[in-house]
């Protein structure tokens, strides 16, 4: 049984880990004439309006060009919202823009951000809960029959809706008690991109901005609800998870209400710490400009003129990465498929070993062992898989049922065919079945044969 679970233990894919490393930001290149053009042109004021180049960038071959400029025109665009005002000189150009990222008047900019994009959010962003009743969330329909509606989008655990709760284990994070369905409505005059963030309750007759939250919950967009920029008046739903209220008085549905109504919920949002955000906000900011960056490639279409060579030539080199992580990806499963035939003969050799030297009934014993416990973790896996879905009864059902049934059948079947393999009367007998079988199906189709040739 060592060499069974040996083998099945070598069945467990390893993955490589990511290979990581910062990449900093580069001095502009510009060997092509038409992205000197780009570099050269003023960062603009406000900065908002240069914020398709970096896309034009990125179709010319310099993506690391591209991702700087959006980083230093995020930085500019965020400053220029301050009651100052005062984003960069007037005669900066794109590429100086560029340079300028890691400088420490970059850095410094970059330090202030977060709180000039969280009071930008504070703004633009009004937070609203749903008046009239809402379904579920998938995410949480597996929780259905330990929900309580405590307001239309509100739900907690039943045991979290209205006790308070222990203090919280300090490193350890609170389990979520409680679920809101909050819309969130951009008020202002561009998109936004907003990613995951946290919806913070403040403190009664406090500072909105320099405050501890009293509460605070995880906030990202519903799995029905497609990733897309909030555009200027659209109201868009936020799936929130949180834990229950320490307060004893009232529930989390009368005080999500009531500071929704006294402007007591705040947003704070960490989406500038990751560039992936920063790049869909950037790209929400430069829908606007979409014509005149359509424009400008066309007016650069061949390939010298816009760079293209060296976009082209990266679309090769990812097609020719692609193909080789299929290659590789087959070659795992011709190992995985090697190593499962491995495993199943060495457990066919022990098991004969052990019921040519031992008995049949210790064979079998040790193979209903070996196959109950992987069967009893496939059967505990799906007892915990979500079946709120069309399709997750079809899969969890058969599942079960096979967990149950393999190490019933499994050690009968084993015995049968050990025994006709070595007993000649067996052998025998099971040559007769089968030839029985077999002229008896013959006989009844030669039968219906001759009945439909003479009726």
């Amino acid at each position: 049984m060592l060499v069974v679970a040996l083998g099945l233990g070598c069945t467990i894919a390893v993955a490589d880990p990511p290979r990581s490393g910062a990449r900093q930001p580069a001095a502009p290149r510009a060997e092509i004439p038409v992205v000197q053009d780009i570099l050269s042109m003023p960062v603009g004021d406000p900065p908002v309006e240069s914020m398709h180049w970096p896309q034009a960038l990125e179709a010319l071959g310099r993506p690391r060009e591209a991702a700087a400029l959006r980083q230093a025109l995020l930085l500019r665009w965020l400053a220029s919202l301050q009651p100052t005002g005062n984003f960069a000189p007037a005669t900066e150009t794109l590429g100086q823009a560029i340079e300028s990222v890691g400088s420490p008047e970059g850095t410094a900019r970059a330090r202030d951000a977060k709180a000039w994009w969280n009071a930008l959010l504070a703004r633009q962003l009004r937070i609203a809960l749903p008046e009239a009743s809402v379904p579920l969330p998938d995410e949480i329909g597996s929780l259905r029959e330990r929900l309580v509606n405590l307001r239309p989008g509100v739900w907690a655990l039943r045991d979290n809706a209205r006790a308070p709760t222990a203090g919280p284990t300090p490193g350890v994070p609170p389990a979520p008690g409680v679920f809101a369905l909050v819309e969130l409505r951009n008020t202002g005059s561009r998109a936004l991109a907003l990613g995951p963030f946290e919806l913070e309750l403040l403190p009664e007759r406090a500072a909105a901005q320099a405050v501890t939250p009293a509460w605070s919950m995880a906030c990202e967009t519903p799995r029905y609800q497609a990733k897309a920029a909030l555009a200027p008046d659209q109201a868009l739903p936020y799936l929130c998870r949180g834990p229950a209220l320490q307060a004893a008085a009232g529930d989390a549905g009368a005080v999500l209400l009531a500071a929704q109504q006294q402007g007591r919920l705040r947003i704070r949002s960490d989406a500038l710490d990751r560039e992936s955000e920063r790049d869909a906000l950037v790209t929400a900011l430069a829908q606007p400009r979409q014509d005149a960056l359509r424009s400008f490639l066309a007016a650069n279409a061949s390939c010298e003129q816009r760079g293209n060579c060296a976009a082209q030539a990266r679309e090769t080199r990812a097609g020719a990465a692609k193909a080789a992580s299929a290659s590789q990806a087959r070659e795992r499963d011709r190992w995985a498929a090697l190593k499962w035939w491995g495993a199943l003969l060495a457990g066919a050799a022990m098991y004969v070993a052990m019921a040519r030297y031992i008995s049949v009934a210790a064979a079998s014993v040790a193979l209903f062992i070996a196959l109950a416990i992987p069967a009893y973790h496939v059967f505990q896996s799906a007892r915990t898989m979500n079946t709120a879905d069309n399709w997750g009864g079809f899969v969890v059902i058969p599942m079960m049922g096979l967990a149950i049934l393999v190490p019933l059948v499994g050690p009968p079947i084993a015995a049968w065919i050990y025994r006709t393999a070595t007993n000649r009367q067996e052998r025998r007998r099971t040559l007769l079945t089968i030839g029985y079988f077999v002229v008896t199906v013959l006989g009844f189709a030669l039968i219906n044969r001759i009945l439909d040739l003479l009726f």
